[in-house]
């Protein structure tokens, strides 16, 4: 075993770490996506690649589909 293979295996091992490490931070976070209609830390370099890897996208915002229901209530606390 040479000192290039020793440096190729270790580049292989950090690309393998980093892999893993992104995607234990973006299985919690899918997670909370679906809970939050967030749209999650995909857009972001470094963890963006492995979220392409993983086919994760963003989500859309909530909206309210009726009109009336955007309208702002008005409260009267007895005066």
């Amino acid at each position: 075993m040479g000192i290039p293979f020793l440096v190729f295996l270790a580049a292989v091992g950090a690309v393998v770490v980093f892999v893993i490490v992104a995607d234990h931070r973006l299985v919690p976070l899918t997670q909370r996506l679906q809970a939050s209609w967030s749209d999650a830390a995909i857009q972001k370099f470094p963890p963006n690649p492995v979220a392409g890897f993983f086919q994760l996208r963003p989500r859309s915002y909530f909206e309210l589909d009726r009109p009336e229901a955007q309208q702002v209530l008005t409260v009267s606390l007895g005066s």
